[in-house]
């Protein structure tokens, strides 16, 4: 089999444009045929099998590459000043505290459906089973608690 060894190097770095790569596909497509032969299973063709070994190595490496494209993320373009940056944790923070405070303030009905599927993160059907109302009864709790929710924030001068 080594006498196909440059013809099958010449055909990867053909089909790679690549010629490091091609002398590694290369090995690992020689590697694959002494592997097969070591497990007693003779290969008929053995410059066909060397082909499609080669070809199907350089298909696995252009689609690894395909899926593992580099993205440059240029940090000094997209950072927050320390300046900024305290300013948005402070607001956050405050906004937080309003928010909660909100909650805090709604209806029992309204704050525990509200609180079990914005923070808790169930299902409206969960909620309904939970509190043994009807799942229209939680539609209207937690859309009265966003209205309610959203008028005081917007009353705060938070949105």
């Amino acid at each position: 089999m080594i006498e196909f060894y440059k013809e099958i190097f010449n055909y990867i770095q053909k089909l790679s444009g690549n010629k490091d790569l091609a002398q590694d596909l290369t090995q690992e497509t020689y590697a694959k045929a002494l592997n097969l032969e070591l497990d007693k299973k003779d290969i008929e063709n053995k410059r066909a099998y060397l082909y499609k070994t080669a070809r199907n190595l350089v298909f696995d490496e252009s689609r690894k590459k395909k899926n593992h494209q580099e993205i440059v993320y240029q940090e000094e373009n997209y950072s927050i000043s320390e300046e900024n940056l305290t300013e948005e944790i402070l607001y956050a923070k405050e906004r937080k505290k309003l928010l909660f405070s909100a909650i805090k303030n709604l209806p029992s009905k309204n704050r525990e459906s509200f609180y079990l599927y914005a923070i808790e993160g169930l299902t409206r059907k969960e909620i309904a089973s939970k509190l043994g109302v009807t799942i229209s009864a939680v539609d209207k709790n937690i859309k009265r608690a966003s209205i309610k929710i959203q008028d005081e924030l917007e009353k705060k001068g938070s949105r």
